[in-house]
């Protein structure tokens, strides 16, 4: 993937990768070398291990990698979100629902029923993809 890479990062483009909870050390790299791209993470939250293990995890890689981000996309578990937000910050959660693969009403409930503040809510519901599309994709 790196000629894909190498675009983005010459454009300024935003990737979104399904990986699935695994992988953290690699997008750190990936993140590190291609600094004028965006990576959305989908689906980083269904591993076991998410956060949990490997060098670094989730929530360290979005601490220390400013384009890179989390999609809540097949976020399940019961405070997740609010976990999510405070190891990693809610300025680097991105609101997800994999439609219509997944039921999009599910995945807003798990956000709207999080117990976080309503400016996070927000952050995470939009106004932190309208960084995204500003910083990125706004020529």
């Amino acid at each position: 993937y790196f000629p894909v890479f190498e675009y983005a990062d010459a454009h300024g483009y935003v990737i979104l990768s399904h990986t699935w909870g695994r992988n953290a050390a690699y997008f750190d790299e990936i993140a590190r070398q291609f600094r004028n791209a965006c990576f959305i993470i989908g689906h980083g939250t269904v591993n076991k291990d998410f956060g949990l293990s490997g060098s670094p995890g989730y929530e360290e890689l979005l601490r220390k990698r400013d384009n890179v981000f989390l999609s809540l996309t097949s976020c399940y578990k019961f405070g997740e979100v609010e976990r999510l937000g405070k190891k990693a910050g809610s300025e680097k959660i991105l609101f997800g629902t994999d439609l219509d693969y997944l039921d999009g009403a599910f995945q807003l409930g798990n956000l709207a029923y999080a117990r976080i503040s309503d400016e996070d809510k927000r952050k995470i519901l939009g106004l932190n993809m309208k960084q995204i599309i500003d910083g990125y994709l706004s020529e």
